[in-house]
């Protein structure tokens, strides 16, 4: 935990990064002896909290707490730290009360957590009402909606400067837990596939099952898979309850998750750590699949044991196949790769990946082996065929077979004939390749390339 610049530049600094040369100032002063003499130096104090802050900085906070608890001090730094560790725990500290009042983020997201755990909405709405940060958005709309405020709320999610998909989401989840049934379907309608991660798809088809939109399932579901990173939902059919995102807690959870996933540079900072705990603290299970996948990618990009976090993601969840790619990709495990597109042929990551590598490497029968295996596959929707035979055609055409990688391309075009940049350069480089329609060719990759410039 590394106090990222971006968000803890004031009390997360004094809080973990530098509560070490805080402590240290006080040390001769707070500190009493193993044998009550006070302003005696202990030695074993002074190196396990040391250690305790080592550990805290490379995420491990299950340490850094066996640290601490040993520790025998009324430092303010030692209380301090004994708190955030407690909370990166996913407990709720037994100092809790003496944050009311903080005004840091880490403490008011304690303080928060503590407060949603305790059903007490309107304390927690009395500290939000004003609060007109982006990142308290969530906590601050859904007190207000739970103290029966919903116009107030709707006119925050309206009034914030975000994303026009996410408002939707946003109104689609009052709706619901209003009972408003047809409004939330209204407003989730409005939401595009490419907007949605995995964690949204599965929000909005449990409640559609639950409402009994088996329509409106079906049309998510075609428009989800019809993308290069939704392909392998055609292999899930297992929807969470809705009772996972239903009530107050959990639409809170699911929030605070989608605020963290929907936000690249969040997973750097310290920040996403601290809203995937409260998460955590308040979910009750709930949702566990999406917070331990996220709580891994945090762990991925700074420090921490990612393949732990990963591991905790039930095998049945779709987010388990991400965490398992990550794991294999950080360790240049190829085997564990190709296992994975074996188990499951139209997992995309996967594929680009090994393609990638066995182009690389000059492997051209491995590179087809896996698109013919993904093309063979008995679910496989045009959007997925196309996709596939486009990266066929790319790998015929990076080992110079012209003829086939033109029979791919006129199989695509037969699907759609939507000519996208990608399709512009490879039908390009087959003419090109072949020494045929040399001035077609000349123009398609001069189109491609004013569209990107």
């Amino acid at each position: 935990m590394k106090g990222i610049k971006s968000f803890f530049v004031g009390a997360i600094l004094i809080c973990t990064v530098c509560v070490c040369s805080v402590y240290m100032g006080q040390y001769f002063v707070r500190f009493k002896s193993t044998n009550g003499v006070p302003g005696a130096v202990t030695d074993t104090s002074y190196g396990l909290f040391l250690a305790s802050q080592h550990a805290l900085y490379v995420n491990d906070f299950d340490t850094a707490a066996k640290m601490l608890k040993n520790v025998d001090s009324d430092s303010e730094s030692v209380k301090t730290a004994k708190t955030l560790i407690s909370f990166l725990n996913a407990t709720i500290p037994e100092s809790v009360d003496s944050l009311q009042k903080a005004k840091d983020i880490p403490s008011s997201i304690i303080y928060d957590a503590y407060l949603v755990n305790q059903g007490d909405w309107k304390t927690l709405l009395k500290r939000h009402e004003k609060d007109n940060s982006v990142l308290f958005a969530p906590i601050r709309i859904f007190s207000m909606v739970n103290q029966k405020k919903t116009k107030e709320a709707i006119k925050v999610v309206n009034s914030l400067q975000t994303n026009d998909m996410w408002k939707s989401f946003m109104r689609g989840q009052i709706a619901a837990l209003n009972g408003d049934i047809d409004k939330a379907a209204k407003e989730f309608a409005d939401v595009h596939p490419d907007f949605m991660n995995i964690n949204d798809y599965l929000y909005l088809m449990s409640f559609y099952r639950e409402n009994k939109m088996f329509e409106d399932m079906e049309i998510l579901k075609n428009d989800f898979v019809s993308k290069p990173g939704g392909v392998y939902v055609l292999d899930y059919d297992e929807i969470p309850q809705w009772s996972e995102f239903a009530g107050y807690k959990n639409n809170l959870v699911f929030s605070m998750i989608q605020t963290v996933s929907h936000t690249q540079i969040m997973m750097y900072t310290d920040l996403s750590l601290m809203m995937l705990r409260f998460a955590q603290i308040i979910s009750g299970d709930a949702n566990m699949d999406a917070i331990n996948y996220y709580m891994g990618l945090y762990y991925y990009f700074n420090k921490g044991d990612y393949e732990n976090q990963f591991s905790k993601i039930s095998p049945s969840h779709p987010l388990y196949l991400f965490g398992q790619m990550k794991t294999a990709e950080k360790r240049g495990d190829f085997a564990k790769i190709r296992q994975i597109a074996r188990k499951n042929p139209l997992f995309v990551p996967a594929i680009k990946t090994l393609l990638e590598n066995y182009i690389k490497l000059g492997q051209k029968k491995q590179a087809l082996h896996i698109i013919n295996r993904a093309l063979k596959h008995k679910k496989i929707n045009d959007f997925a065929r196309r996709y596939f035979l486009i990266q066929r055609a790319n790998v015929y055409l990076m080992f110079n077979d012209a003829d086939r990688a033109q029979q791919d391309l006129k199989a695509v075009f037969d699907i759609d004939d939507v000519l996208t940049d990608e399709l512009l350069l490879l039908q390009s480089r087959s003419w090109l390749l072949s020494n045929r329609y040399l001035n077609d060719a000349y123009d398609y990759a001069m189109i491609a390339i004013r569209r990107n410039t």
